[in-house]
This record gives structure tokens, C-alpha cells and sequence, in this order.
């Protein structure tokens, strides 16, 4: 069955499952305990790769303004600077998706970041995204 799914139906399927979460614990606070400490950080390294990456991206429209005043080689440097900066956020996205929870109150946060117009939102998930996101729901084979 999995074979059939397309990035819309999966897409879906998680939005039932972010409902059931959601609904699970939708007046429960996480402990701290609950939530652990790996997951908390590829949330702050995502956040702030997309503070990089936004800032390279600004910097990168900045330079290539006809006024800018840039060199050629500057301008190209600053375009190499903005496409690691997109590789950076990527992979942080990668590493959230692939993060095996715990616990419920994990899933909670990692599908409401993934899903959140502050966080990560659905819009910017590619398919090697949504890949990793269904293997990390996959039972782990002993």
C-alpha cells in the first residue's frame, strides 16, 4: 500500500495522524522530560538555518541589483553563500522529518513545527522530505 502513495495522499494520511495528535494531546503541556533534547536542538539548528538562509537570500538580491556596485567574483560568492545556506536549511528540515519520537508529546511538536506557518510549514516539503518523514513512522525492524 505504500507503494501507491503520492506526495498529496501522504501528505494527507500525516495531516489524519497531525489531527490525531493534535487531538490526543490538545490540552496537555509537554513535560520536558517528554520531549527530548536531540529533537529540541534540529528544531533550533532549522531555525537557525532559516535565519541564514533568509539573510543570504536577502544579500544575494541585494548583489545582484543592477546598482549594487559588485564585483563579479563578489557576486558570485555571495550566490555560492546563499546556495549553502539553502543546503544548511534543507538538511535541517531532512534531520526533523527523520527524527524518530519518542514519545506523544515528541510527535506533537515535531508534526505542529512541521506543519506550523512559524515553523517549517507543508509547502516547503519536498518529496526526499516526505520520504523521511514516513520512514520515521515506520515501526523499527528488530
Amino acid at each position: 500500500m505504500a507503494d501507491n502513495l503520492n506526495r498529496r495522499s501522504a501528505l494527507a494520511k500525516l495531516g489524519l495522524g497531525l489531527a490525531a495528535t493534535s487531538t490526543l494531546a490538545a490540552s496537555a503541556i509537554a513535560a520536558p522530560a517528554a520531549i527530548s533534547p536531540e529533537l529540541l536542538r534540529l528544531i533550533e539548528t532549522h531555525k537557525a538555518a532559516d535565519d541564514a538562509h533568509m539573510a543570504a537570500a536577502d544579500r544575494k538580491f541585494e548583489a545582484t541589483r543592477s546598482a549594487s556596485g559588485l564585483s563579479a567574483a563578489e557576486v558570485d560568492r555571495i550566490s555560492r553563500d546563499r546556495d549553502l545556506a539553502w543546503d544548511a536549511w534543507s538538511d535541517a528540515i531532512a534531520a526533523i522529518c527523520a527524527y524518530r519520537c519518542k514519545t506523544i508529546e515528541e510527535a506533537n511538536l515535531k508534526f505542529r513545527y512541521i506543519f506550523a506557518d512559524d515553523g517549517i510549514s507543508h509547502e516547503c516539503l519536498w518529496d526526499d522530505h516526505v520520504e523521511a518523514l514516513l520512514q520515521s513512522l515506520r515501526e523499527v525492524e528488530a
